[in-house]
């Protein structure tokens, strides 16, 4: 409509002169030549006229065939725009101050053809030429009061086209008005077919009249449909000035495997996620949008709130408060470049669930999906979420979840952050630094009595097991895969074990020799009683080596030693034990666990490995408050 416009208005100024100077010769060889001259002038790009005829009158009417508008010199088509034939009716004296109204505007066959470079230059804009830049800017509409005042709008066979190579966007539709009866108003359909990143994209537009546009005191009644591969976008409202796009008030309802690739259609940097289905109201005041009554479900977690994007600042900001009163925690692994949870039960994506069964199948648990740091710089955040009722896996337990999310110039940062596990508390501080080239990640977190028998909650090891988990865990590393961020990590994290027991019909399962090689007692209730427990790990090149592991049973002093490869994802740790009282059934063997992090196996070592471990005495009772202040303190 811009380009259509700008044209239209040069062709206002050929018939202004005309009316001035009596040229009734435009409708000859010379004048038509003479008037295109005029316009190619104005507008910056050659224009080809086959025929002009001018009725004249008090509301002269004037009828263009065979009409070229030349396209940028770097474009792929000839032409910006070519007609069959462009009639409209003018009101001459409205011109004098600078208004154009028209009593009706006819468009037959007309194409357009629109595109921008890699660079991002637009061939409908004049720029480039400044003053055919002045003249485009003075017939070019800024907003609804600026629109050219048409009685009657109606475009027949109109086609158009839009590529934009760097988005990855190629579409070509028709473009068309209603029956085009004198007595009824137009509305303005556009329907457009073609792909997005080599998905398929389907844009369906319907808006109301040109006289609406123009003359209504009514908002401007809009609807927007669009099909991007999996996303189903819908759009339906009112613009108070639909030209500005300024007083929006519309209906949203968005639907799609993955909430990032909106990013492909408006260049808002959605995070990562399962399949979702969204709906909420959106607002428009001068450069400020806002989400109101969000509300749906992302994966197999609801969602509600609202959100502000404010497009003053030189970075675009979104501000955002979230709940979901259900979280499904797997619901979050894309964040990070994990997949969630997939099967009977479970929502997930194709590509996700694929994702997914590769890492079961190669016993790893760090997926190598790249994270797409490079959106994180494009705008900055302050998004608060509260999740008071978490589900998860036993394995985890987790609980709840708050967090305050800051994106600052390429860094996030989650803090506070806090998660309520096992009966027990994880907090701390989480980084995402995208300002360099290759980013970084770092978690500074502590936990503190978590206990035990939560992460068995829905087996039958639950009742026999007991105590609570404390320490704390520092990690750093880069790289643009959550494999990559640990595989070059750095860190150290320290845990400890306060008086319980572990279940000893676990142990068992696991393997019945397990209680006679590390010289368990398990009592009559199925428990082994642990006096008290600490360890140490160091992070160094993605390799986490344990360190002063040490368990205090009631019959045997457990030391562990070995470590995890976070690069190829795999564990190797030893597991011995001495006793504190004579035992026939020590088999002084220590026990090893090793292979794939997703699915270690554990067995029975013949050789006993030199263990230099700091001396505990003969099998004592360990000074359980000396363990802790040793490990924790790093001593």
């Amino acid at each position: 409509m811009r380009v259509l416009l700008i044209i239209l208005g040069g062709l206002v100024v050929v018939v202004t002169a005309a009316l001035a100077t009596g040229m009734w010769w435009l409708t000859t060889d010379g004048g038509r030549d003479w008037a295109a001259g005029q316009v190619s002038e104005r507008v910056g790009r050659d224009i080809i006229v086959e025929d002009m005829r001018i009725d004249w009158g008090w509301r002269p009417e004037v009828e263009v065939t065979g009409l070229r508008l030349a396209n940028a010199d770097w474009a792929r088509a000839d032409d910006l725009i070519r007609a069959e034939r462009v009639a409209f009716q003018i009101h001459p004296w409205p011109l004098l101050r600078g208004d154009i109204v028209l009593d009706y505007l006819t468009l037959q066959a007309p194409r357009i053809d629109l595109e921008r470079n890699a660079e991002g230059r637009a061939n409908w804009s004049f720029g480039e030429n400044p003053v055919a830049g002045a003249a485009a800017e003075s017939v070019s509409p800024e907003d609804r009061d600026d629109a050219p005042r048409i009685g009657r709008l109606e475009i027949r066979d109109g086609r158009l086209a839009y590529r934009d190579p760097a988005r990855g966007i190629e579409v070509e539709g028709t473009v068309a008005t209603g029956s085009g009866e004198m007595d009824a108003p137009e509305p303005l359909a556009l329907k457009l077919e073609g792909t997005l990143q080599d998905r398929p994209l389907a844009i369906d537009f319907t808006g109301g009249s040109i006289l609406e546009l123009r003359d209504g005191d009514e908002p401007y009644p809009v609807e927007l449909k669009i099909l991007a591969g999996g996303t189903d976008f819908a759009l339906t409202g009112t613009f108070a000035d639909p030209i500005a796009l300024e007083g929006a008030d519309v209906a949203i309802d968005f639907s799609g495997p993955n909430l990032a690739d909106l990013f492909l259609l408006f260049g808002v940097p959605t995070p990562p996620t399962p399949p979702y289905s969204l709906a909420g109201r959106v607002t428009r005041d001068g450069k400020v949008w806002q989400v109101t009554n969000l509300d749906g479900r992302i994966g197999d977690s609801d969602i509600a709130g609202s959100a502000t994007l404010d497009y003053r600042p030189e970075r675009p900001m979104l501000t955002a408060d979230l709940v979901s009163q259900k979280l499904d925690f797997d619901d979050l692994g894309p964040l990070v470049g994990a997949t969630p949870a997939y099967g009977e039960g479970e929502t997930a994506s194709p590509d996700q669930e694929r994702i997914g069964r590769r890492l079961v199948e190669e016993g790893k648990l760090f997926p190598d999906i790249p994270i797409a740091v490079e959106r994180l710089r494009l705008m900055d955040m302050n998004v608060t979420f509260d999740a008071p009722n978490v589900l998860s896996s036993t394995e985890l337990a987790i609980t709840s979840l708050q967090a305050t999310v800051t994106l600052d110039n390429g860094r996030a940062v989650a803090n506070p952050f806090r998660m309520g596990v096992a009966d027990g508390v994880l907090s701390g501080e989480l980084v995402l630094n995208a300002r360099d080239e290759v980013p970084s990640a770092d978690a500074d977190v502590t936990f503190q009595d978590l206990a035990l028998a939560a992460f068995f909650e829905d087996s039958k090891y639950f009742e026999t097991m007991g105590g609570t988990l404390s320490g704390a865990l520092y990690i750093i590393g880069s790289g643009r895969s959550l494999a990559d961020i640990m595989a070059t990590a750095d860190g150290d994290g320290v845990i400890e074990v306060s008086k319980g027991a572990f279940s000893g019909l676990l142990i068992e399962a696991a393997s019945v020799d397990l209680v006679e090689t590390l010289i368990l007692f398990v009592g009559d209730d199925a428990r082994v009683p642990i006096r008290c427990g600490a360890g140490r790990a160091v992070v160094r090149d993605g390799v986490a080596q344990f360190d002063r592991v040490v368990v205090d049973t009631a019959d045997s002093v457990l030391y562990a030693r070995g470590g995890v490869n976070l690069l190829d994802q795999t564990v190797d740790l030893y597991i011995t034990a001495d006793a504190k009282d004579f035992s026939l059934i020590d088999l002084e063997a220590p026990v090893r666990v090793r292979g794939p992090l997703g699915s270690p196996e554990t067995s029975i070592e013949p050789d006993k490995p030199d263990l230099p471990f700091f001396e505990m005495g003969e099998a004592q009772d360990v000074d359980c408050g000396a363990l802790r202040q040793q490990v924790m303190q790093g001593e």
